[in-house]
């Protein structure tokens, strides 16, 4: 299992770097969203205005200048919001990046995950062999699982990151409804969980070898067929000890935001 800079890079890319064409394709459908938007915010000002209006006259009162600024200004602002949607997500997964960058610079350990497949030492009998070689197939799956996982989670996450900004325009539209305001901000816990999964992973990627050379792993063996059994099984269980802590990264994350 290789963690080199070319994946942290990655995960840390904003979402034009990652795939251009899909960050245009997005980008365009957000902008042709945004007349839908506006008219909820028209039909939602509406509707608060007329309820304040009914409320103003069964105390006796009228709608005034005062009250109808405090709404035009609440609708003005989400009208800023929607205007805006496209570029508030690209500035929030952009502080995710340096967020992420700093930590890479932190966390400078120079210690890496082992995860090289050791070859037999020693002479060993057929059956011996055969057992070695079997546990070799399945520690070069499991470490190439390991490294496909990363990438598969990089992609679910961008592809995740485009979705929410395409559809950003009308979802901010709802949040300024005290009715609709949960829809907004659901979609906001879990954006918000995406980005925090993104130096999560850098954490994780880059902690993981420091934790994985303590003691845990040293193992030791006398005898030539163990020392290659303990060899292997090292291998197999930082390979699935680290799948295991990169899938539990989603779960953590959705735990932290309640998502």
């Amino acid at each position: 299992m290789k963690i080199d800079s070319t994946t942290i890079s990655q995960i840390l890319s904003s979402m034009k770097d990652y795939n251009p064409v899909a960050d245009e394709l997005v980008g365009k459908v957000a902008q042709a969203l945004i007349p839908v938007a506006l008219v909820i915010l028209a039909i939602l000002m509406y509707l608060e205005l007329s309820n304040a209006n009914r409320l103003l006259a069964h105390e006796q009162g009228k709608m005034n200048t005062t009250i109808f600024m405090l709404v035009a200004w609440k609708y003005f602002v989400a009208f800023a919001l929607v205007m805006t949607s496209s570029q508030i997500i690209d500035a929030i997964v952009w502080i995710n990046s340096a967020i992420g960058w700093i930590i890479d610079k932190i966390i400078t350990s120079d210690s890496s995950i082992s995860m090289v497949i050791p070859e037999i030492s020693g002479k060993l009998n057929i059956f011996q062999k055969g057992l070695i070689y079997g546990l070799q197939a399945v520690a070069n799956f499991f470490v190439w699982t390991s490294e496909i996982v990363v990438k598969i989670l990089i992609f679910m996450r961008f592809f995740s990151l485009y979705v929410y900004k395409a559809a950003a325009p009308i979802l901010m539209s709802t949040y300024i409804s005290d009715e609709w305001k949960n829809i907004s901000t659901t979609y906001m816990r879990g954006f918000i969980a995406l980005i925090i999964q993104g130096f999560v992973l850098v954490i994780i990627m880059k902690l993981y070898p420091a934790i994985v050379t303590n003691d845990m792993f040293s193992l030791v063996a006398e005898g030539t067929f163990t020392q290659n059994l303990a060899a292997l099984f090292i291998v197999l269980g930082k390979a699935i000890l680290y799948i295991i802590v990169l899938i539990g990264s989603q779960n953590l994350v959705k735990r932290w935001m309640g998502a």
